[in-house]
């Protein structure tokens, strides 16, 4: 499948708008639609690059510009806003459809102090700023640091610590806030066995492990009421513990075995644990 025709109708509407628009030095995209992935129900992921002088006119300009070339503006957005940066999440509506746009404007300032582009999502390049950020390379990465494995499976256990309390109290909710949390520091240890991964959003991130991984965290998403809470999170430690202990073998650092046991034996003596 590719993107829906209204998408495609209107990009190429702002494509044309930003190019002969003297302010704007550059335009590039990136998500599904740059990588060649997206169907009939993706959004777009675009941004332009606007002069230094005059991005704060063109900040202001975009709810207007935006719905003459898209449509009818149901909700609008600004995300993530710094000096000369800004995305502009925007919905509108073409007869049934509401479409999606993440449009990024930032001033050449910005992308010269802080961008990285790579060259396949580039739409147009005025001046070569997008080739200039694309030779930079992509930002560094913070080093994976094994004092940071061994604070997430810490972390991990002391968390699961908490659901003999929650379940004594029959507190389903908070129950499921520590299902929330233990499983974002799953996936933080992953990290250290999968370093090949982006590891910025889990929900893309997780494609990266096996199909069989995939499927069985899958684990920390089917149970809502505290008794299978418990059944759930019997499994859940037993993954857990065979995937940071395998991260920590490949990191050469020593499994904290000791707060493993004792979780293990607070949770059985609370009768979370059968």
């Amino acid at each position: 499948m590719t993107l829906h025709p209204i998408l495609l109708s209107s990009l190429e509407s702002l494509r044309k708008r930003f190019e002969a628009n003297e302010r704007c030095v550059g335009m590039y995209m990136w998500g599904s639609i740059a990588n060649g992935t997206a169907d009939d129900w993706s959004d777009i992921d675009v941004a332009a690059v606007m002069r230094d002088g005059d991005y704060e006119a063109v900040k202001a300009e975009m709810p207007a510009i935006c719905g003459a070339d898209c449509g009818r503006i149901v909700a609008w957005l600004p995300e993530g806003e710094a000096s000369e940066f800004v995305n502009d999440a925007f919905l509108f509506q073409v007869e049934d459809r509401l479409h999606l746009y993440d449009f990024t404007i930032m001033s050449a300032g910005f992308l010269e102090r802080t961008g990285w582009v790579r060259p396949l999502q580039v739409l147009f390049d005025k001046t070569g700023a997008l080739a200039r950020a694309a030779q930079r390379g992509a930002p560094a990465v913070a080093p994976l640091d094994p004092v940071e494995l061994l604070h997430q499976i810490r972390n991990y256990w002391v968390y699961s610590y908490l659901n003999g309390k929650y379940y004594k109290r029959r507190d389903q909710y908070k129950m499921l806030y520590v299902q929330g949390v233990i499983f974002q520091m799953h996936m933080k240890i992953l990290r250290f066995s999968h370093p090949e991964a982006e590891w910025t959003w889990w929900a893309r991130d997780i494609h990266s492990l096996s199909h069989d991984l995939q499927h069985e965290l899958l684990v920390y998403f089917g149970a809502v009421q505290p008794d299978d809470l418990c059944g759930a999170l019997k499994t859940e430690l037993a993954l857990f513990s065979r995937d940071a202990q395998a991260a920590c073998a490949q990191w050469n650092v020593p499994y904290p075995t000791d707060i493993e046991t004792s979780v293990r034996a607070h949770l059985t003596f609370m009768g979370v644990l059968r």
